[in-house]
């Protein structure tokens, strides 16, 4: 991984903030398009590039997707 110092060197000033920049909005396209999907959940919403979402088969939502979990483990219940 480059450190900062030499990235900034190599593509100088206006060339990062834009790259930055671009990568901030494709963010939050990317959580505009999860938060419409019924089959994820977006858990945390970020101003940087960072999100945190899961899958959530048929809707579920919380506590449901760890009760699936804990029955998936146990044997009980199996994805389709």
């Amino acid at each position: 991984m480059l450190s900062f110092g030499l990235t900034l060197r190599l593509m100088g000033n206006k060339k990062l903030e834009a790259y930055i920049d671009l990568i901030i909005k494709i963010t939050a396209e990317a959580a505009y398009f999860i938060e419409a999907d019924p089959c994820f959940e977006l858990l945390n919403r970020s101003n940087i590039s960072v999100l945190v979402f899961r899958y959530c088969p048929n809707g579920l939502q919380g506590c449901d997707l760890c009760e699936v979990q804990s029955l998936y483990q146990k044997g009980y219940a199996y994805p389709r």
